[in-house]
């Protein structure tokens, strides 16, 4: 206490008498318990403290978050800077993400709390290791394909799929500035990936829409059923994929050059990424979350226009600039209060 409680508090607090309340007898008014003095003053200070612990958490989600979608926009340039087919890359990147995930994993839960938590997941559990499993197999097939632009766009307009989803499945309700958003966002997407709709889709930009589609049901479902652990679902996705890889005989040996792209990006890079994402968006609001995550999508496709010279068209650019905008005026919010951290967690996992 910052000064000696009151007579009645230290009853209370030895056990002596039923919870206190100040009041004027004279005038028959009874005071809540806060108006004690000493009450009153740990309240003020656990209410300073709170205020110093939420700046605190704010400033170290942010530097995660941003470490986390830093360690993400190399992605697609150095898938593309390998040389093997894009099966074997697949089967590489999955398994070391696997492994490292399940390091990092069994660090927190302990190897055999892991093996618990993967027995746990359950069906749908399982049917999010899938989804994500697919979905990286996707994206991986998706930027050798085609450009590190059109597959970061593509996936961008993941969060407008959950909308979907969600009103169809969940029921939930789509707020109009969603309805609005929704053809901007896909006639962005539409200049971008097919010049003007002038040319049929290519097998890189329907991969890069299939991981935006499965990134949004899986979101959808794990908002449904948000009292299991999905953390360890990716590590089991990610290794099932590359086992089941490994055995249709699709690897090929690699050489040197194609063994460090591989390894910096499975088992260093995303695997970090996706640990930092996860802590990152548990601390911050999910408006600031997805703002962030925005950085992937405008960086990306500069990165890999530089690094490997993917040539990025004008009208390209156009729909990029038509989606990031879109997407961020869409995440702003719209009253006082923010969204809550949970939502942003599972958007922003989602797109690592």
């Amino acid at each position: 206490y910052p000064h000696p409680p009151s007579p009645k508090m230290r009853a209370f607090l030895s056990g002596k008498a039923p919870a206190p309340t100040s009041g004027n007898p004279k005038e028959g008014i009874r005071v809540p318990l806060l108006a004690d003095p000493a009450v009153s003053g740990v309240m003020k200070n656990f209410a300073s403290g709170d205020e110093e612990f939420n700046q605190a958490e704010h400033r170290y989600g942010l530097l995660t978050m941003t470490l986390g979608v830093m360690l993400l926009i190399p992605d697609g340039t150095m898938t593309k800077m390998v040389h093997c087919s894009p099966l074997t890359a697949a089967a590489w990147r999955l398994g070391l993400t696997s492994l490292a995930l399940a390091l990092i994993q069994s660090a927190r839960y302990g190897p055999l709390g892991l093996l618990k938590k993967i027995v746990q997941l359950g069906p749908w559990g399982l049917l999010v290791s899938a989804i994500k499993g697919l979905s990286n197999l996707c994206f991986s097939v998706a930027v050798r394909e085609t450009t590190v632009a059109n597959v970061v766009l593509c996936t961008a307009t993941s969060p407008i799929f959950a909308a979907i989803l969600g009103r169809v499945a969940l029921g939930t309700t789509i707020r109009l500035r969603t309805w609005i958003a929704m053809p901007i966002v896909f006639l962005g997407v539409a200049v971008s990936i097919s010049s003007g709709l002038k040319r049929a889709l290519d097998l890189g930009e329907i991969m890069a829409l299939l991981v935006a589609v499965m990134g949004a049901l899986r979101r959808t479902i794990m908002r449904e059923h948000a009292h299991i652990d999905m953390q360890p679902a990716s590590t089991l996705g990610h290794g099932l994929f590359a086992v089941c890889l490994l055995l249709s005989g699709s690897v090929e040996p690699i050489g040197p050059g194609d063994f460090w792209p591989l390894f910096s990006l499975g088992f260093l890079l995303l695997p970090l990424s996706v640990t930092l994402l996860t802590v990152g968006t548990q601390k911050l609001p999910a408006t600031e979350s997805c703002l962030l995550m925005a950085l992937e999508t405008v960086f990306s496709p500069i990165m890999a226009a530089y690094c490997v010279g993917d040539k990025v068209p004008l009208h390209t650019w156009i729909g990029l600039g038509v989606v990031v905008v879109t997407l961020t005026l869409h995440s702003m919010p719209s009253a006082p209060t923010t969204a809550t951290a949970s939502t942003a967690s599972a958007s922003a996992s989602a797109s690592a």
